[in-house]
């Protein structure tokens, strides 16, 4: 147990009173919990994370969220500046785990990787592939962009050439990713490629990056190793990435055991409950920009994370996977397609606020359905890609989730690969704002129709977002926070019932007795869902006639009692027959004003990803379009030929036998190095590549990187074999033409016609090299890879380096709060839009984002 601040109270047998915090990316929660009359009960409030500018101090939201809670309870909490009862914390400070993977090619190294992040409970923010389509420069720009927590970069199965995992680790270099919350602290980096190629990858990353190696994620194409990278990843995240948060060592002086990371924490109570109850649990956390679920059996606990899908940052990536059409169809009401998207739209860029009105209110709901049956879905895929994550006594991974229910294995039929699905669950518990404070019957509807189960599953809630506060306390006082859990934490909403195999849409009876002496008659028509009265204290048993003749189970009730749904699968409309009335949210607390509009003197970044050619210097005046800096810099892969190990000498001796010197051009067989034998005979060392030679590194090995003009790699369309014509046939249906530039996606040549649409799109970026009417063929070239920065704020020159200036002017800065497009520049008006003009208007829809794009404005401020 860690030592607390002096003059704090520590965890004890007796405590009765105590506080936890759960310090999250935006928001800081704490709850009091205070034993009164041999009865628990807890306060909880909330402060804003502190941890940007201008505090750079976890610590400052954390007291303003405790000294919430004294004006709350009227209870001391708080004495020379630190806690004064006892106190425990998890963080999920920056927004949790963040990770940039990367692959030789995107659909093997690459998305192993993917999966062992993902399996790791990481966000992944990006993953590099030498083929995913982009240029290094553009792979380089991308990366400057994200603030990863760490990176694994994987690459080539063990025994492959040795170039794609260094030309890797070289952009990696190039990009200088420094951790987000400490930008002078060195980023973890695992490396889990080919296993020949570490040293050289060390070489390359030494004194640039935090290096640790484990086993190759892929070591062959049928082969994956997840288990000693994702160990690495959670032990990095606990032991660095947490501890980087400004002000975290304070924290850390404060607190009665080690601060957890959230989903740790949350992860810790799900497996004491699971082991507790005996049973398989799925929950389902819900957030603003991610969505974690965990499956929990037997105290083992598997976590996935669905970056993109939540309720507030990534409410529009929802929208747009799950179609505009699924969500009025799951809460009909009158509102119309574009209506639903307007409010969809105003919450993302709006992500703070909360719905104040019913038709808000049901769109919420809807997106949440859709978000959690993505993420469930995510998760089941990648638990069944990790099979090192299954118990060795048990033959796959349907046994995971089937936990100890022996009887089951005939029932599901274990001889064969079965299909995950609710079934398998026990219990399923939804966490998140909006199903924790939603009502209570909301939260059941979205569960039931998110993940559509069949069977008896038992549906719950966490009350008030406090799995990760009891989580972390379980490691001080596990029984007291599995008491808590019951008693506080967990609100049970009931049973849901759906009848498995019937065709037909038939009526269900249900009838019995309740153990509280209560008879229930209920007849459920085809297509209804119904909820039953069914307390929490009474069970229910209800007949079931399947293959083996007709048995009986038991369902536990809850706030929403039995819920028994008789629609068909796939549910064709949503179970809004729960709510029993229309639900208005109360009314939110106003915001406290922030400033969004700044005058005054403006400092502007005006840089290259990389260095460049430079042509500002310090004092010069400089306009909007002011030329700063250009690159047209290529990169080369490099290439590693042993020549030491090859001739059996020395490595320092390397230099002696070399035919070809540092700077000299080889070829396919060249001669680059030989060793005298007798008889006049040599030992010699052949090129294998084309290249120029650049080094020698300490171990005997000639690095050379290719030619230039190797590095243009061309890219060959088979576009008449895409639209299904002849060769000849295909100048009709072209859409460029030489020397056109692409995009990547770009149609190529299209064929419209009644039988539907044909088209053959670019798989990469470039120009059209050639078009070859002989074979149907259009071959695009890559372009040079230039990118130049211009100064965009009219000032002076302050600073200058290598990859460009800071430019210092006066100005008005509108804080906005999305945004979308390239940097643009123009007069601002009001008034009628023209050419080259920043438009102002109060609402844009469609309509006029068509008239401006017509008008040829340089950008609209909304």
């Amino acid at each position: 147990m860690a030592a607390s601040a002096e003059g704090t109270p520590s965890f004890s047998r007796d405590t009765s009173l105590f506080c936890i915090t759960d310090v999250g990316s935006t928001t800081t929660k704490a709850i009091l919990y205070e034993k009164k009359n041999g009865r628990w009960r807890f306060f909880r409030e909330e402060a804003p994370t502190t941890v940007e500018k201008p505090h750079e101090d976890v610590s400052v939201g954390v007291l303003g969220a405790i000294r919430a809670l004294e004006k709350e309870t009227g209870h001391t909490l708080v004495k020379d500046g630190s806690p004064s009862v006892p106190y425990l914390s998890t963080s999920s400070a920056g927004g949790g785990l963040a990770m940039v993977v990367t692959g030789l090619v995107r659909d093997l190294t690459a998305a192993s990787a993917d999966r062992v992040a993902l399996g790791a409970g990481a966000i992944v923010l990006d993953i590099i592939a030498m083929n995913d389509g982009r240029t290094p420069y553009r792979k380089i720009e991308d990366l400057r962009l994200l603030r990863p927590d760490m990176v694994l970069l994987a690459g080539g199965f063990d025994g492959d050439n040795l170039s794609g995992p260094v030309f890797l680790a070289e952009l990696m270099v190039e990009s200088d990713l420094h951790p987000k919350l400490s930008t002078e602290s060195k980023l973890d980096l695992i490396y889990g490629g080919n296993v020949n190629a570490t040293d050289y990858v060390s070489q390359v990353l030494r004194g640039e990056f935090e290096l640790r190696t484990v086993p190759n994620v892929r070591p062959a194409g049928d082969r994956e190793n997840f288990e000693p990278a994702r160990r690495l990843i959670h032990e990095l995240f606990m032991d660095h990435v947490m501890s980087k948060a400004p002000g975290y060592h304070k924290m850390k002086a404060w607190v009665d055991s080690p601060i957890r990371p959230t989903p740790a924490a949350f992860g810790n109570i799900l497996a004491r409950v699971s082991r507790d109850l005996d049973k398989a649990v799925l929950a389902i956390d819900l957030g603003g920009a991610t969505t974690d679920v965990f499956s929990a059996v037997n105290g083992r606990v598997f976590r996935t994370v669905s970056a993109n899908l939540g309720m507030s940052y990534s409410i529009r990536n929802v929208a747009e996977l799950g179609g505009i059409a699924s969500i009025q169809g799951l809460h009909p009401s009158d509102l119309t397609e574009t209506e639903l998207w307007n409010r969809i739209g105003n919450k993302h860029l709006n992500p703070t606020r909360l719905p104040d009105n019913s038709e808000d209110m049901m769109t919420e709901w809807a997106v949440a359905t859709i978000a959690i049956r993505e993420a469930v879905m995510e998760h089941l895929q990648v638990m069944e890609a990790a099979p090192d994550e299954v118990p060795q006594f048990r033959p796959d991974i349907d046994d995971l989730i089937r936990g100890p229910r022996r009887n089951w294995r005939k029932e599901l039929h274990p001889e064969g690969r079965i299909e995950l699905v609710l079934q398998d669950y026990d219990l399923v518990i939804g966490s998140g704002g909006i199903l924790s404070h939603s009502p209570r019957e909301a939260a059941a509807m979205i569960l039931i129709d998110a993940l559509q189960p069949m069977g008896a599953v038992e549906l719950a809630v966490d009350s008030a977002f406090m799995f990760p506060h009891l989580g972390v306390l379980a490691e001080v006082n596990a029984d007291l926070a599995s008491h808590l859990f019951y008693e506080l934490g967990l609100a049970r909403l009931g049973t849901v019932y759906s009848p498995a195999g019937h065709d037909e849409l038939e009526s269900i009876r249900i009838a019995g007795g309740t153990g509280s002496g209560r008879s229930i008659d209920e007849s459920v028509s085809g297509g209804e869902v119904r909820a039953i009265e069914l307390t929490e204290e009474e069970e229910l048993s209800i007949p079931r006639t399947g293959e083996e003749g007709e048995r009986t189970f038991t369902v536990r009730g809850g706030s929403c009692g039995l819920m028994v749904d008789n629609r068909s699968r796939p549910i064709g409309a949503g179970a809004e027959a729960l709510l029993g009335g229309t639900y208005v949210p109360a009314a939110a607390r106003a915001a406290e004003h922030e400033e969004i509009v700044i005058k005054g003197s403006i400092r502007l970044n005006r840089e290259l990803a990389i260095p460049g050619e430079v042509f500002a210097a310090r004092g010069d005046e400089v306009k909007t379009d002011t030329l700063i800096a250009r690159s047209s810099r290529q990169f080369l892969r490099p290439f590693f030929i042993e020549v030491a190990r090859s001739l059996g000498i020395p490595p320092e001796e390397t230099g002696q036998y070399l035919v070809k010197g540092i700077g000299e051009e080889i070829g396919l067989g060249d001669v680059i190095a030989k060793l005298p034998r007798k008889a006049l005979s040599f030992k010699t060392v052949r090129s294998n590549v084309r290249a120029r030679i650049e080094k020698i590194l300490p171990n005997g090995t000639v690095v050379a990187r290719e030619l230039p003009e190797l590095a243009r790699e061309y890219t060959t369309v088979k576009v008449a074999e895409d639209l299904g014509r002849p060769a000849w046939q295909m100048k009709p249906y072209l859409r460029v033409e030489r020397g056109q530039a692409v995009e990547r996606g770009q149609w190529l040549a299209a064929d419209v016609g009644s039988g539907g649409v044909k088209y053959s799109a670019s798989p990469v970026r470039g120009k059209v090299y050639r078009i070859d009417h002989g074979f149907g063929m259009v071959i695009i070239e890559p372009l040079l890879e230039e990118l130049e920065v211009r100064a965009w704020l009219p000032g002076k020159v302050s600073e200058v380096s290598d990859k460009g200036c800071v430019v210092a002017g006066r100005g008005t800065v509108i804080r906005g709060i999305w945004g979308l497009g390239h940097e643009t520049s123009g007069t601002i008006t009001l008034g009628e839009p023209g050419p080259g003009k920043v438009v102002v208007r109060h609402f844009a829809d469609a309509a006029l984002l068509e008239q401006l794009a017509e008008c040829g404005v340089a950008g609209l401020v909304a």
